[in-house]
Parts: C-alpha cells; structure tokens; sequence
C-alpha cells in the first residue's frame, strides 16, 4: 500500500509542509510528522482518482500518441501554472519593497513620551515623576505628558503600566492616530514577515550554530563610544536598528549573540541546551572584562524562569533574575555598565503574520493584549539589585495606545514570529531606542559621543 502511494506522497506532503510552516510559524519535529501523516489522505484520493484512472484508461493505452498528447497538455499547464505564481510573489515583492521605503512606522504616532530609560529606582524626574533631563537628541515634538504617580506601582502581566515603570520615567506612551491600513501596503508583507529579519542572521553570528562564542560587528567602526549587544534574540531583534543609531551617533558596537541563550548564570530549563548557555554566558563574561571589553553592554531576553546554577530546584523568576544579576555584577566590578531592553509583548498562541494575512481588510482583529513580556519581569527585577545597571523599554512604542496592541502601525506590521517584532518596525524605533539609550548610558556614568561626559 505504502509503495504504491510513495509517488503521490512524494508529491503532496511537501506542499503541505510549506503551506503549514507558511500559517503557524516553523514546525517542530512532531509537528512536521503530523503533517506528513495526513498528507496520506490526499495521497490516497490522488491515487485512486487521478492516477490509477489515467493509467489504466483504455483509450490512451492504445493509442500512445495520444497519451503523449495529453501528457505534453499536462506538462504545460503545470508550468504555465508554475510562472503565474513565480510572476505573483514576484510583483508581491517588488510592491513589498516599494512601500518599504515610504511606511512611516512608529513614525506614524504621534509622540507624547520624551527621552527616558533612567536607572531602575533612581528617576531623575522632578515631584510629578516626569524627567529634567533633557536629551542630547530630543524625540519629535510631542504634547505634554500626563503626570504619573512619582512611586509607580507594580506592574502586572494583565494590566501592565509601562508609563509608570523605570524604562519611560513617569510619562505616557504615544497614543495612536486612527489609521486604515491599505492592505496592499502591509510591510512586509504578512506572508513574507518571517524573512524581515535583521542581517546578522546571514552573517554567521550565530554562537549556536558556530559552536563558540562569536563577535559581529556593526556601527560606527572609528565610534568613540563602544556598546556591546549580549544575549538571544531579543536582543538580536535591535541589532539592525543599534547598527543606524551606530553609524548617526558614533557608536561601534559589538554582537554577541547565542539563540536561546539569554546571557545569565542560572541554569535554563532546556536541557539539551543549559550547559552550552552557560559556557557561553561565561565566556562572554570573560570578553568583555578582557581585550574586548566596551563602554556599556546592552542586554535582552525572552525566558522568564530558569534553575539556580546548581540546577537544583523548579525553575523560578527569581533563579532567572539571580543569574542575570551575577552576570551583570561580574562585568560591572570592572567599569562596565549593563541597560537592559525589556522583552517585547508576547502574541500569546496566535501569530500575527499569519493572522493579518488572512484578516487583510480588518487587521484589528489580529490585535495583541497588552503584557509585558516573559523576559520583561527578571530583566526589570534584576536592573532594581544591580547599581551599574539600568532598564529601558521600548513596549509603550510596540504596544501604543490605551487598548490592545495594534498589529500594523504606520501600514508597517509589527510582528514576524512570535513575540519577534520585525526588522522594518524595529528599524522605525531607531530614533526613541537611540535617545532612551543614551539617557541610560548618561544616568549610568557611560560616555556620550558631543556629551563630554567621561566613560
């Protein structure tokens, strides 16, 4: 049975995975085995009625110039087929591109927060929590803040208050301008979204896939300042937009990056890859107090909860933010400074690409509750313990608004993969992560290039 149907499994179990992949995001094993599995019924029908009726009908079998006929008709739709698709994600693309260059983004908001991303528990704000400070490159002209409670509350997962945390220093997010997106100017497109990733992912910067600690450099080469980006790929989702900030601002900045490694000392729950995360963590460690070592380090992550370094005990925040807090000890004891970037928003079980592919017309549909984030709640609690450490967000920007998070902003989509924003909106915040950085960088001592401040 299995080998009479092998040819017709050959040809649709294929098509299957990508139209699967292309809708829920890369398959995991099981999941690409389930796939294959039912892949059998369309086997099964093609067989039945497709090729066993064309091999066995009586009139082609006695007369082969006609059968030939009828495979030649067969071939030719099947390519005629085949260019129209080609021709179609083709112009997908090119239209794709074109609107690249012209979707505003973050951009598009209108902008109510001014620079902040102060030291966790240390605010340089005045009696109604908004900052003095002023930043050396100031956000686009923007209303007023509304005043904040100056000892912000607690944020929680289901009502979190990113205005009233340290990374925004007391003052409101953006609100969002009333936007009909056109559908046919979506950027990227929902069904290339996975593929809007930043370079370093063509570059072998990839310590997992090396097998050792890898150094990507991007930026200002000749910057005075040096800014190191250590951890997964949450981190790994700035690194196109910290490499503009680089070349405008005169940083040289340094990646060191490792999938699924936030760079901590607690032990992860995966234990296929626990060990190599953490000979990784600590050699990463001995780099930047070594040769290697730069001005700042700019950390994120996305796992929330790991074991104690011993491996003993359930996995907890705590442990999590235990390790990453020794971590950051270890590099401050010797003048290095860490900002850490909160976890963006996590989609919960559905995947905007896909869901704004299919919900083209009315994409609000496709909305994300608000939240922190799983790494968001270590990497602020950490910052809070550590004195050389500061915590920025950027959710008030990829969340804006007082309601559900938007999956398009400035006809540009938010998300590619999970709770992975894309490269395009990533490179749109450029400017606001630039000035949040900087005011981070200033509350922590660290060097300005224009700022005469020392490093």
């Amino acid at each position: 049975m299995v080998g009479a149907l092998s040819y017709s499994l050959y040809l649709w179990h294929w098509p299957l995975l990508v139209v699967a992949a292309a809708r829920w995001g890369e398959l995991s094993v099981t999941s690409g085995l389930l796939v294959v599995a039912l892949s059998v019924l369309p086997a099964w029908l093609g067989h039945r009625y497709v090729e066993e009726p064309v091999r066995r009908e009586p009139r082609l079998a006695r007369a082969p110039g006609r059968a030939l006929g009828v495979g030649l008709l067969c071939t030719v739709l099947a390519v005629a087929s085949g260019g129209a698709l080609v021709q179609a994600v083709d112009r997908q693309v090119r239209q794709s591109e074109q609107a690249d260059g012209e979707a505003e983004g973050a951009r598009a908001l209108t902008t109510a927060t001014p620079t902040a991303g102060a030291r966790a528990g240390d605010l340089d704000a005045d009696a109604t929590g908004t900052p003095t400070a002023e930043p050396t490159h100031p956000e686009p002209p923007h209303a007023e803040p509304t005043p904040a409670e100056s000892t912000p509350a607690e944020p929680t997962h289901a009502e979190p208050t990113y205005a009233e945390t340290p990374g925004t220093a007391g003052a409101p997010g953006p609100p969002v301008i009333p936007l009909e997106p056109n559908p046919a100017r979506i950027t990227p497109d929902p069904l290339a979204a996975t593929a809007d990733v930043p370079v370093l992912y063509d570059q072998d910067c990839d310590g997992e896939a090396e097998g050792q600690v890898v150094r990507c450099d991007y930026g200002d080469p000749d910057g005075e300042l040096v800014v190191a980006l250590v951890g997964d790929s949450k981190i790994a989702q700035w690194t196109d937009a910290v490499d503009e900030i680089g070349r405008e601002r005169g940083w040289r900045v340094h990646l060191y990056y490792r999938s699924a490694c936030p760079w901590t000392a607690a032990l992860l729950a995966d234990a296929d890859r626990a060990a190599a995360c953490q000979e990784w963590g600590e050699e990463v460690a001995e780099r930047l107090v070594g040769p290697d070592q730069p001005d700042v380090v700019v950390v994120s992550s996305v796992i929330g909860q790991a074991h104690r370094p011993d491996g003993a005990g359930e996995t907890t925040q705590e442990a999590m933010t235990a390790g990453l807090a020794q971590r950051w000890e270890e590099v401050g004891a010797e003048g290095v400074p860490v900002v850490a970037v909160a976890d963006s928003p996590a989609p919960g079980g559905q995947q905007v690409y896909a869901c704004v592919a299919e919900h083209r017309g009315d994409v609000e549909v496709c909305a994300v509750p608000p939240n922190d984030g799983s790494g968001t709640p270590p990497l602020r609690a950490a910052a809070e313990q550590v004195d050389t450490a500061a915590f920025v967000t950027m959710n008030d920007w990829i969340c804006p608004g007082d309601g559900d998070c938007p999956p398009v902003v400035g006809e540009v989509l938010v998300y590619r993969q999970g709770s992975h924003i894309t490269n395009t909106y990533a490179r749109s915040l450029a400017p606001v992560l630039a000035d949040r950085l900087e005011h981070a960088f200033r509350t922590l001592g660290v060097g300005v290039p224009g700022t005469g401040l020392a490093g």
